[in-house]
């Protein structure tokens, strides 16, 4: 008689097994011929050639797989076909909004992009879990960058290389970390994961449009590229053992939300506040004390599920919680999904985008306090170099 095996064994070898067959399945088809276009930079590097100009933690190379650049992305206004928590990251300009379904971005590490007059960088790593979107330009220069990727990753995040001057970035951090801008910062552009009915409701800075999955590239944009990732217990699958005691960790695979307030970084577990419900802190800033409300908002799918088998995670908010004439507020969870926060001072309710919608404050907003997502083993190992 055959030997049964448990319900959970099983689940992680199938985990397992999928990730690998998304690994191979991009692995097996990405390789592109480098772009071409004015201004060509110096050769493009080689993955092993890469490995040997930068310097950091665990950088790592799949030889000739190269994830390739949407130079020219389509974009649509039809907003139909998408689930109400489809993963969306969504980029507002003066003018416009713009929509990039994640996963897309998945196959497509790198957007070279312009948002109304301005050249902008979307980015996203999804083994480390970091999303960056950036100015094209760099003080000084009387041009924007064009970027795409090397085929090597540091702690998860993509090196990236510039066509014009053939200098290499890191995409957790848009800085320079190799090559003739080396040290060079990228600006960040304010960038938010979210689902997407959430993105409808958010949008109030005119045309909405998304990114098409007409790319010119035969991708499955509908399946993810590494299945069941954001459930592995640590993250050795895909690069060697790193240093020591790093394995030990307790939640190496948890989210976690970088919030860079003056010289002090803050970290947050997505896992803690989803526990807590809407938390009232207050977060080291100079010298002096800031309020601010972290909650939860559920109801975005994982890019790492399948589908037509999706699985819910949500987004962690952060705002300031200070209001002129009104001090600081203390909010709690009101189970309303609709306005799910109200303020204890006023009993003003507010949506998930901080905004009150009824009671004394109306018309009101918090200030929304941007970070960094990423698994906390790509922050551990990345804080030293971002």
């Amino acid at each position: 008689m055959a030997t049964p095996v448990s319900p959970r064994v099983s689940r992680r070898f199938w985990t397992a097994v999928l990730l690998w067959i998304g690994c191979a399945g991009v692995f097996g088809f990405a390789q592109q011929p480098a772009a071409e276009g004015a201004g060509n930079p110096p050769v493009k590097p080689s993955p092993r050639e890469v490995l040997e100009l930068v310097e950091g933690p665990v950088p790592s190379a799949a030889p000739g797989v190269v994830m390739p650049a949407l130079d020219s992305p389509r974009f649509s206004a039809s907003l139909t076909g998408y689930g109400d928590a489809e993963p969306m990251l969504l980029v507002r300009g003066s003018a416009r909004t713009r929509l990039y379904p994640l996963r897309i971005l998945q196959y497509h590490p790198v957007v070279n992009d312009v948002l109304g007059q301005q050249r902008i960088l979307v980015t996203f790593s999804p083994l480390a879990g970091t999303i960056g979107v950036y100015d094209a330009r760099i003080d000084g220069m009387d041009d924007h960058l064009e970027f795409e990727t090397t085929g090597v990753i540091m702690a998860g995040s993509d090196i990236l290389w510039d066509r014009r001057t053939g200098s290499l970035w890191l995409q957790a951090s848009g800085k320079a970390i190799a090559g003739p801008l080396a040290g060079a910062q990228l600006t960040r552009i304010v960038g938010k994961r979210m689902g997407f009915s959430d993105a409808l409701t958010m949008n109030r800075t005119g045309p909405l449009t998304i990114l098409s999955g007409q790319t010119g590239y035969s991708r499955p944009y509908g399946q993810p590229a590494y299945p069941g990732y954001d459930e592995l217990a640590r993250p050795g699958l895909l690069w060697p053992p790193v240093q020591e005691g790093f394995l030990s960790q307790e939640n190496p695979m948890e989210m976690v939300t970088r919030l860079g307030m003056g010289d002090t970084v803050h970290i947050l577990s997505h896992r803690q506040i989803a526990g807590w419900g809407a938390r009232n802190l207050w977060l080291e800033e100079g010298e002096e004390m800031r309020p601010v409300v972290a909650w939860w908002n559920p109801g975005v799918e994982s890019v790492y599920s399948f589908r037509d088998i999706p699985r819910t995670t949500g987004v962690l908010m952060v705002f300031h919680r200070q209001i002129k004439g009104f001090g600081s507020l203390t909010f709690e969870e009101t189970g309303d999904p609709r306005l799910p926060l109200r303020d204890l001072q006023t009993g003003s309710k507010w949506n998930q985008f901080g905004r009150a919608v009824e009671g004394e404050l109306a018309g009101r907003t918090l200030e929304e306090i941007p970070g960094l997502e990423c698994f906390r083993f790509a922050w551990e190992l990345l804080a030293p170099v971002m």
